[in-house]
């Protein structure tokens, strides 16, 4: 039922001037991303597009969080408002259909009932959704990145759809002027006058969500990198949940999760009006890219999709200790290993992922502050890119990437996916940290090693 849905809204999308789209709400960086390219699919076909979105988040083991009701109300030129009466009908009826859906998912996939049905009557077949997409709405998704038609993986397709010259004409949505009058009064509460200038940090910490330690960090490792800002005559505000470990006490710098101006609203804002944004592979960073922001991408685990877009955008990767060799792996070295080296392989026993150090976060803050406007890449940073482009080339080419046991549909769409930033993101590693590691890993020899389990 799910799959028929999503293939007769997408047969509605292909004829209509009006794209329906339903971004995946539990994840705000699944979410924004999603946003984003739709923006894109709708500026490239000379539509609009109606994001959708569950108007209640249900209850007990059938509800579907909501990340940031803000974020998908952002508008656009290219968007149709979805808090008209029609959206809201629109959105009522896509909760009451994926409710019953939703119910009989949950089931289905209940072991002690497909049990008995068995018993009862042994010929009955039950499958179990396999695809996480089948869980809430999915409506548009598969035609982000992959083209109408396109059964197959093809780099001749994703040449054609020259994402690179998208990014670069990409105008990113903004918030309702009486919702930025209101969050702009809460600015001015917070403490930072509105003629002066902030960046936003976002550092993943363990225990925030358990998909993936690799992207975990400590916030302490960042102390320096923030002196460096407010050095620099900026402020910091730093967002996250109150869960998140709090911050010393510094100047010029908002602890904001554990602040009572924490909310969606202020979320979008900060980020909205931010100069640039520091931080990780996390969801506030893809909420960065879609307001087109500047990025700082500090302890970057994944090179391969999540990459900095924009040309200037800057990045330093987690430090790679691979245990059969007993040794930390040189940055030209990583560039040779299979696709487990990076987050996108999962976890593996072979590869463990070092932090980076407060002089390495300092450093590559520093070195985007004293950028000169007509920036350009160094022929290491250029070597770097080039081989960063062959490496998911190859990854992709050999199929080598986990999927999960997806399906095969959902798999294309993955590698569609994957390809849309691999040649069209600008950014670069920092030169510095390039310089210290590109043969030899600064931490080999370092009298403070890490200690890797």
């Amino acid at each position: 039922m799910y799959q028929f849905i999503n293939k007769a809204l997408d047969r509605f999308n292909s004829k209509s001037s009006i794209i329906v789209e339903t971004p995946v709400i539990p994840h705000i960086g699944n979410c924004a991303e999603e946003i984003f390219f739709g923006l894109l699919k709708a500026r490239r076909e000379g539509k609009k597009v109606l994001f959708l979105f569950l108007l209640h988040p249900l209850f007990w083991k059938f509800s579907i969080p909501i990340s940031n009701r803000e974020l998908l109300r952002l508008e656009s030129a290219q968007t149709v408002p979805n808090n008209s009466w029609y959206g809201h009908l629109l959105g009522w009826i896509l909760t009451v259909v994926y409710s019953l859906l939703r119910v009989n998912n949950l089931i289905w996939c209940s072991v002690k009932i497909r049990r008995t049905i068995s018993l009862i009557k042994p010929s009955t077949q039950i499958i179990a959704p396999k695809n996480e997409y089948e869980r809430f709405p999915s409506i548009g998704r598969s035609a982000l990145w992959q083209p109408e038609g396109a059964v197959h993986f093809s780099w001749a397709i994703v040449a054609g759809l020259n994402w690179r010259n998208q990014f670069k004409e990409f105008q990113p949505p903004r918030l309702n002027e009486k919702k930025y009058a209101i969050a702009e009064r809460m600015r001015v509460k917070m403490g930072i006058p509105l003629g002066e200038w902030f960046a936003c940090l976002h550092v993943r910490e363990t225990g925030n969500l358990k998909d993936s330690a690799n992207r975990d960090a400590k916030i302490e490792n960042h102390i320096e990198g923030i002196k460096a800002i407010t050095s620099a005559g900026g402020w910091v505000v730093r967002l996250g949940g109150p869960s998140m470990t709090p911050l010393p006490q510094l100047e010029r710098v908002i602890d904001y999760p554990h602040t009572l101006f924490k909310s969606e609203l202020m979320d979008m804002y900060l980020l909205n009006q931010c100069r640039f944004f520091v931080g990780n592979n996390s969801g506030p960073y893809d909420v960065a890219i879609l307001f087109r922001k500047p990025t700082i991408l500090i302890n970057a685990s994944d090179w391969s999709h999540s990459f900095p877009v924009n040309m200037g955008d800057l990045a330093i990767t987690k430090h790679i200790f691979a245990r059969s060799r007993n040794r930390f792996l040189s940055i030209k070295e990583m560039l040779d290993e299979p696709v487990d080296c990076q987050d996108a392989g999962g976890q593996s026993e072979e590869y463990c992922k070092v932090e980076n150090t407060p002089e390495e976060i300092r450093g590559v803050i520093e070195e985007y502050l004293a950028q000169p406007s007509n920036f350009e890449h160094s022929d290491l940073q250029i070597s770097f890119n080039e081989k960063r482009r062959e490496q998911v080339h190859r990854w992709l080419d050999r199929d080598e990437i986990n999927w999960s046991a997806k399906p095969k549909d959902e798999v294309i769409v993955q590698q569609y996916r994957i390809a849309s930033r691999s040649d069209s993101v600008a950014g670069t590693l920092g030169q510095k940290y390039l310089e210290q590691n590109w043969t030899a890993d600064n931490l080999a020899n370092s009298p403070t090693r890490p200690l890797v389990s």
